[in-house]
């Protein structure tokens, strides 16, 4: 018995020392991404609570374990604790107070309350086992098992407590007989192979910590994960059952013995260690500093004489409540009580606060750096914006049943739809005019029926308080032609009107008679007259015929070339177009409600019409219906928004959830089109079935609203700023190059550039800068560097040619591309170049792949693709000079890369000499630029300037390369 109690102690040593390790290194593996604590990071978290669950599945056997006493102890332990950590994080970061949600690491402490109340009944469940693992992985489909009480993770992590739980204890005891030196050696091996293994596997696999902490799947393929992810950890465990001694270890067994106190309080200490050494300063020196505090910190909580005052402290208190007649008992239940009532006090007390002077402070603001943070490259493009009047346009707003039901409040018996507008109406009251689309009916009677894809028949329908909710958020003018208009026939559209009149809100799409549909809507913006037409292509329940027959008047409908009505109508939409045109107005702008739903292309429908529209007279077309954001696009001066995707709505599937305010400048004076922009959005499930739209550059910017979000969303943050980016601009921008919005113009994308400040420098002697200086354009030719694919576009040359704002700039590159990828692909393109100069910076990838068919395998080979792309060279300009940069260095944490850092380095350089001798003996210019780089991150932590370990950021990281390369030209 013996020897049993001193195993599970050393066991969950060992274990409470991962833990403890693992949160040292949270903020640098989460921050840090594919660096080395992330590495440790990730193979801790496969793992360790998963084994931790296990053993404390075997410590619940006992009926005291089970007890009302040990139950309450628990919870008081968490009340206590989790309510200091909520605290503490209100206080020192801002975060959001939330009484439902465990902080941090206490979401154990609910969980296991829960495990040992149900296990002595759950475990005489036939088949229990396989059941619960069944469920487990399924639960991941199902967002509403949230982390609300620690739900979704006592249900995902049940099976490792039930295992630890119906482990025989003669099974443990037999084990522990056969022990001897020799078979835990070889155990041990093999407990090292596997790390290795693992270590290996999450270099090629990103693991996130949303599948680690068993979040909700992403995609199917998650499934697969989480499977991987229990089978890892069981074995995982096994190993480290085998390896664990069952003789005391200094330490360990202490840490062991007394691991509740360490799990209760270590996160306070590894947060405040977070705070005094930011992320920003993370190498790989950190995990030793991380070692040291974790063994000093399970030490210090780990002292038997602190661990049984605590223990008695709460034992005592947990007797008392426990005991009616005790008054101190009773007067900590009313505390209890009475402390859970001021906490729900604060956010009414938050939401007084934040006052109307507040708001329009916000928005004053937000008009005053407007010009400032927009800035484009081409200064015909910024001026005109400090003349413009700025339009506002978001597509679908539309309530699904899940949207309206949360909204309902019960004591008043109204709806509040408020907080979907609560980040997005300083953006509408900031611009000049702000334009939407009431995609369904405010019918009265019954509210929408169902959400998509849940088997009912969808008839939408919405609350009054839904148009007041619009109308308060800032939005002037909304569509209401669209497929849901006739859901609840005719009286509901007509009433639809009523409610938008009612509430102030301008509308245009339907109308009472033909009388009001005849009346073209012209409205003034700032002294612009706006005619604005609006069309659906069909209506649900109701083919175009049956509305052209029995109520022509009710909108007006985009017609498809099948249709017997096309001719008719087509000539009734130029015809509308013919009076916008001698109305007066200085621009037209048409709302068509067309497209495929839940795609981010257009189809031959939208593509003819946008064609239509244009020929007919449209500077604006604003189009939606998809639910998801399509690409901004120019059809010569017209401007086409195909979609930029739902307000907010509970359909995130499809990238439902990545959306965006399109902002449209008009300049005052010659009242055209300017340019566009885009602010991308994320939709965030605030509360169960309540959805708002957040702006990214909010989300990354405000703390107190990134707290609010879970880790699992902020991850798919990142992810939608690349969607929506890529998808509306064609350009992918991860958050890295964050700006509040993003323009376009003329189908080019318009970015922010780093200035590259020359004047400390003398040039007159440096080779490179003078060729650049002597030539009218300069071509570059590499790889994802120079393509700039991993920073949004931006190739590491911008700021050095920053200088030279007269030389046309021509970039050849593509991400991934070796040697021989660029002879295969850009022949052609390099053929018709004909530039002055050409910098080559290509060859790191043939180094790191290693892949015959794509990568120069040797120096010799290497050289003659390089006299190879040279060749293309000469043949557009014979006299073009050349120069030739070494291939570029990288990080130890390349997870790319199949060979070694070391191996890797060595044939850069091996490359990089054969380079310089080419270069020499046929008068080109040789860069190495590798020096000057490695010297300058042995001094300065190189995540401050890459996105990963190989390529620059967009500010500071090509900054950073273009001065190396420069400085490095004799």
């Amino acid at each position: 018995m013996n020897d049993r109690q001193i195993f599970w102690d050393n066991f969950k040593g060992i274990l409470i020392f991962l833990v403890v390790f693992g949160h040292f290194l949270y903020q640098y593996a989460i921050k840090c991404n594919g660096s080395l604590a992330d590495d440790i990071f990730v193979i801790i978290y496969l793992f360790h609570m998963p084994a931790f669950i296990f053993a404390s599945g075997y410590m619940s056997k006992s009926e005291r374990s089970q007890s009302k006493k040990s139950l309450l102890k628990l919870l008081l332990y968490y009340l206590v604790f989790n309510t200091g950590m909520m605290i503490f994080l209100n206080v020192f970061k801002g975060t959001q107070v939330n009484l439902l949600t465990p902080y941090n690491s206490y979401w154990y402490l609910l969980s296991l309350i829960a495990w040992r109340a149900t296990i002595k009944d759950l475990s005489k469940v036939k088949g229990i086992l396989p059941i619960s693992i069944i469920i487990a992985i399924l639960i991941g489909f199902w967002p509403e098992f949230s982390n609300v009480l620690s739900i979704r993770r006592t249900i995902a992590f049940f099976p490792f407590f039930l295992l630890g739980y119906t482990y025989e204890k003669e099974k443990l005891t037999e084990m522990l007989e056969k022990k001897n030196l020799k078979k835990t050696l070889i155990y041990l091996g093999v407990l090292i192979t596997a790390v290795i293994g693992l270590f290996v596997f999450v270099n090629m696999k990103n693991i996130s910590l949303n599948m680690l902490l068993m979040g909700t799947y992403k995609t199917p393929i998650d499934t697969l994960y989480r499977i991987l992810i229990f089978v890892i950890a069981i074995i995982m465990t096994i190993l480290v059952l085998l390896v664990t001694p069952n003789k005391k270890i200094p330490l360990i067994s202490n840490i062991g013995r007394n691991s509740l106190l360490i799990y209760l309080v270590h996160r306070f200490i590894t947060l405040v260690t977070a705070q005094l050494i930011p992320y920003e300063n993370y190498s790989w020196l950190y995990i030793i500093y991380a070692l040291v505090l974790t063994i000093i910190t399970v030490y210090v909580l780990g002292l038997n004489v602190l661990n049984y005052k605590v223990g008695e402290l709460f034992n005592k208190t947990t007797e008392k409540i426990m005991d009616p007649e005790n008054k101190t008992g009773t007067y900590i239940k009313y505390g209890i009580v009475l402390m859970f009532i001021l906490f729900l006090l604060i956010r009414p007390i938050n939401m007084i606060r934040s006052n109307a002077s507040e708001l329009k402070e916000e928005t004053s603001k937000r008009e005053e750096k407007l010009p400032e943070e927009s800035k484009l490259e081409v200064e015909k493009v910024t001026n005109p914006i400090d003349n413009s009047i700025v339009i506002s346009y978001v597509g679908d707003l539309i309530l699904l049943k899940d949207q309206i039901t949360s909204a309902y409040n019960e004591k008043t018996k109204t709806y509040n739809f408020d907080k979907m507008f609560e980040y997005t109406k300083p953006y509408f009251e900031s611009s000049d005019y702000t334009i939407g689309v009431y995609e369904g009916p405010s019918a009265g009677g019954e509210y929408s029926t169902s959400n998509y894809n849940d088997g009912l028949k969808l008839y939408l329908n919405f609350p009054d308080e839904f148009a007041s909710a619009v109308k308060k958020s800032g939005i002037d003018l909304v569509s209401t032609a669209n497929n849901h208009l006739l859901d609840k026939g005719k009286e509901g559209a007509l009433r639809t009107l009523d409610v938008l009149d009612n509430v102030g809100l301008e509308h245009t799409g339907s109308y009472r008679n033909q009388k009001e549909k005849d009346e073209l809507l012209i409205v003034d913006i700032e002294g612009i007259k706006v005619a604005v037409l609006s069309y659906t292509n069909f209506v649900n329940y109701y083919s175009q015929d049956k509305i052209e027959k029995e109520m022509s008047y009710i909108t007006s409908l985009i017609p498809n070339k099948k249709s017997k009505l096309y001719d008719e109508l087509k000539k009734e939409i130029k015809a509308d177009f013919d009076i916008a045109k001698k109305s007066g107005a200085d621009l037209i702008l048409v709302m068509p409600h067309m497209g495929t739903q839940f795609t981010h292309k257009t189809n031959d429908f939208q593509k003819e019409w946008n064609k239509i529209f244009a020929n007919y007279g449209a500077d604006i077309i604003l189009g939606d219906h998809s639910h998801a954001v399509q690409p901004i696009e120019y059809i010569e001066d017209t401007l086409v928004v195909n979609c930029p995707g739902n307000f907010a709505n509970s359909y995130v599937k499809k990238d439902g959830d990545a959306t965006s305010i399109v902002q449209i400048y008009i300049d005052k004076t010659t009242k055209k089109v300017v340019t566009s922009s885009i602010v991308p959005m994320y939709t965030h499930e605030v509360e169960k079935g309540y959805f708002r739209a957040l702006p990214i550059y909010d989300i990354i910017t405000n703390e107190t609203l990134k707290e609010e979000l879970e880790q699992s969303h902020v991850e798919r943050v990142l992810e939608v700023q690349k969607v929506v980016t890529k998808t509306m601009l064609d350009e992918e921008i991860g958050v890295d190059n964050l700006q509040e919005r993003y323009f376009i113009l003329n189908n080019n994308f318009y970015k922010n550039k780093t200035p590259f400040i020359t004047s400390n420098i003398e040039y007159k002697n440096n080779k490179l800068y003078n060729l650049i200086s002597n030539s009218k354009s300069v071509t570059f030719i590499g790889d994802s560097i120079t393509h700039g694919t991993k920073n949004g576009g931006y190739g590491w040359y911008e700021p050095l040619m920053n200088n030279f704002k007269e030389i046309r700039v021509n970039n050849i590159s593509k991400g991934s591309y070796t040697t021989k990828l660029v002879i295969e692909n850009f022949e052609d393109e390099i053929k018709k170049s004909k530039s002055d100069l050409y910098i080559i910076s290509i060859g790191t990838n043939d180094i790191r792949y290693r892949y015959e068919k794509t990568c120069s395998m040797n120096e010799e080979e290497y050289i003659e693709n390089v006299d190879k792309i040279i060749e293309f060279i000469k043949e557009s300009n014979q006299n073009a000079k050349i120069v030739l940069l070494s291939p570029w260095t990288t990080q130890e944490t390349d997870k790319v890369s199949k060979i070694s850092h070391e191996e890797k380095e060595l044939l850069i350089d091996a490359y990089s000499k054969s380079l310089e001798k080419y270069a020499r003996d046929n008068k080109h210019t040789y860069i190495n630029q590798n020096e000057y780089l490695r010297e300058y991150f042995k001094v300065n932590n190189y995540n401050t300037y890459l996105t990963d370990a190989i390529h620059p950021n967009s500010t500071i990281g090509i900054e950073l390369y273009s001065k190396a390369v420069l400085l490095s030209s004799k």
